[in-house]
């Protein structure tokens, strides 16, 4: 197969940065699919505490899942702060 002429290369590199362009408008602010992520038990019992205001053991009361392991849960989706320092 011959290769193609400096035209037909162009004209392909022209198509695929049209087709580039339309998908990225079509998509804008769509950031893609978003996993939830489960709470670890520290996190669970901080989220009771700021939304009722008042301190509840509620790691305790819910009873463990079988991927739990003991500092939280091990099938949870990615951690945007994981791997950053906390204040």
């Amino acid at each position: 197969m011959p290769a193609p002429t400096d035209q037909e290369r162009q004209k392909l590199v022209d198509w695929v940065k049209a087709l580039r362009t339309e998908e990225s408008q079509k998509h804008a602010g769509d950031p893609g699919p978003v996993l939830a992520r489960r709470l670890s038990n520290s996190e669970y019992n901080y989220t009771i505490r700021d939304h009722h205001r008042r301190r509840y053991p509620a790691d305790k009361a819910v009873p463990r899942g079988p991927g739990e392991i003991k500092a939280g849960f091990d099938n949870s989706g990615p951690n945007p702060d994981h791997g950053r320092p906390r204040c």
